[in-house]
C-alpha cells in the first residue's frame, strides 16, 4: 500500500471524508493533500510528522516501511525502580561500554530460555 493510499484510508476509516475540509483541518491547500493521496507528490518530514501526531501512527506507518500502525507493546510493563536504576547506570557508560551491554543483552536474548523473544529480536 502506498503513502497515499494509506493516508486517503486513515482519513477515511477516521471519519474525515471530505479531503477539502480534512486539508483545512491539517493547514494545507486540499490540492497539496490530493497530490498527497494520489502519490503524485512526495510528502516532506514536517507533513509526515504531522499526519503520524494526528492519526497516532508511526511515520514507518504512512512510508509503508511496516503495517503496524502503532508500535505499542501490549506487554510492556511501567519502569519499575530497578529498571530505572539499570538505565541510570548505562547511561553512566562510555560508548564503548553501551555497546558491550547491548551485545551482552541480545546473546542472552538468543539463549534457548528466551526463544519466544527470538523472533522479535534484531540482531
Amino acid at each position: 500500500m502506498t503513502f497515499g493510499e494509506r493516508l486517503i484510508k486513515l482519513r477515511t476509516e477516521r471519519g474525515y471524508p471530505n479531503r477539502t475540509q480534512f486539508a483545512k483541518i491539517l493547514g494545507i491547500p486540499s490540492t497539496t493533500l490530493r497530490n498527497y493521496e494520489k502519490d503524485e507528490r512526495e510528502a516532506g518530514h514536517k507533513f509526515l510528522i504531522q499526519i503520524s501526531n494526528f492519526f497516532d501512527v508511526t511515520v514507518d506507518y504512512l512510508l509503508g516501511v511496516t503495517d503496524e500502525e502503532n508500535n505499542y507493546n501490549e506487554n510492556r510493563s511501567t519502569p519499575t525502580s530497578n529498571d530505572n536504576e539499570i538505565v541510570s547506570l548505562y547511561n553512566l557508560l562510555d560508548t564503548e561500554d553501551k555497546a558491550e551491554i547491548r551485545g551482552l543483552i541480545k546473546g542472552m536474548l538468543r539463549a534457548e530460555k528466551y526463544s519466544a523473544s527470538k523472533s522479535k529480536l534484531h540482531a
